[in-house]
């Protein structure tokens, strides 16, 4: 059923595969990543902050870890943190970018 919405409901340039999306109407956190990451891996870093600067953000952690793995071995700190502080910016992103409207409120 999720699928066949997911195929037949379009919007904008295609059609809508995020299931928040699809189950609520509204726009999840991760609403712009997918582009995001394309743009990233693009090169454009300015159209991938535009997109969504949680995942620039998560990007940057991504190489500053297996930089630091490949120089010492190991990882420098517990991942837990980071993955608990990845989770408050990202929920603040959301609300600042439904705040400002950058994506549009659900209601």
């Amino acid at each position: 059923m999720v699928g066949l919405a997911a195929v037949t409901t379009t919007f904008e340039s295609g059609p809508i595969l995020c299931g928040f999306r699809l189950c609520t109407g509204g726009y999840c956190p991760g609403c712009g990543g997918s582009r995001a990451a394309a743009a990233l891996l693009g090169g454009d870093l300015g159209g991938a902050w535009q997109h969504h600067p949680w995942i620039v953000l998560i990007a940057a952690q991504i190489v500053a870890l297996a930089t630091a793995r490949a120089l010492v071995g190991r990882l420098p700190l517990p991942l837990q943190p980071v993955l608990y502080g990845n989770l408050v910016v990202g929920v603040g992103i959301w609300i600042v970018r439904l705040a400002t409207g950058a994506i549009p409120a659900p209601f």
